[in-house]
């Protein structure tokens, strides 16, 4: 099992949804990837904070119909691969909040390392998303735009502060989580662009 393969399970791992064979190669893994070891024991910091999040926050009701006027020119396909793209952002955020307060050191140290292979699989992604951009509404190109442009702000402050105190963990922690969001994004945006 390569990395890859084990990130995508990561989550399963932890939720004990994996068939035994597979649990098996996922900690093997994991055993003698340091890279590896540091998502899993992120996620298992994760994973009972993210239990407590509420499920749903209903706005109120002056609220949503201002917001429903603005959305409903939207294609009903397209809209719920927004919203999901939004929540995701959030609860990364989110998450990123309640690592940072326990997480120990050695969870984020790998982060530099990780950088490139972020922008590596964020550069591929753009690339497959480009090919496939005039199947998205213009509305959803315009949203995700702007949240990328969001999260690149948000790497390239990040950077900057690392530049300064270089041995902020919590700053390596940040600047990762960020690229994780900007990946995210990009494989729903993408995924969302191929099943239209």
């Amino acid at each position: 099992m390569n990395c890859n393969e084990v990130r995508d399970r990561i989550d399963d791992a932890i939720a004990g949804r994996l068939a035994p064979a597979e649990l098996a190669s996922v900690e093997a893994h994991v055993a003698g990837c340091a890279e590896c070891g540091a998502d899993l024991e992120a996620a298992r910091a994760l994973a009972m904070p993210l239990a407590q999040l509420p499920r749903a926050i209903e706005p109120p009701p002056a609220v949503w119909h201002g917001i429903e006027a603005r959305i409903r020119p939207v294609r009903r396909r397209t809209l719920p691969a927004i919203a999901a793209a939004l929540v995701l952002m959030a609860a990364s955020s989110a998450a990123t909040v309640l690592i940072m307060r326990d997480t120990p050191s050695d969870v984020v140290s790998a982060v530099p390392a990780l950088e490139a292979d972020y922008i590596e699989q964020a550069a591929a992604l753009s690339g497959v998303l480009g090919a496939e951009r005039g199947r998205l509404a213009p509305e959803t190109i315009e949203t995700l735009e702007r949240n990328l442009r969001i999260i690149d702000e948000a790497i390239a402050e990040s950077r900057a502060a690392l530049e300064a105190d270089p041995g902020d963990a919590d700053l390596r922690l940040l600047l990762r989580a960020s690229h994780e969001q900007k990946v995210a994004l990009l494989e729903q945006a993408t995924r969302l662009a191929r099943e239209l």
